[in-house]
């Protein structure tokens, strides 16, 4: 699985979570500043990631994911990228 196929699974799931149109969900939108992400609404994309990825979200927010006010669609992709099972990225 690479960058660009995460963001592509992404962005969906952060327009449905934080109900903002997908064409104001780009890579350097902050998850809180630029797309109004509320607590309750990121716990729900925590969610819909770990069904979509297979990762957990746990582990997402060891590096400080949980204040996410600064976190970018891309720092998000990229901490979903490395925590994505190897069996995946292999399969791709």
């Amino acid at each position: 699985m690479t960058l660009g196929e995460i963001l592509h699974g992404l962005r969906p799931l952060i327009a449905d979570a934080f109900q903002v149109e997908e064409a104001r969900v780009v890579s350097t939108a902050t998850l809180r500043g630029d797309l109004g992400g509320k607590a309750i609404e990121f716990a729900q994309l925590l969610t819909d990631i770990e069904d979509a990825f297979g990762v957990r979200a746990a582990l997402l927010l060891t590096n400080g994911s949980a204040q996410y006010a600064d976190v970018t669609v891309a720092d998000l992709a990229a901490a979903i990228l490395a925590l994505v099972p190897r069996q995946q990225m292999e399969i791709a």
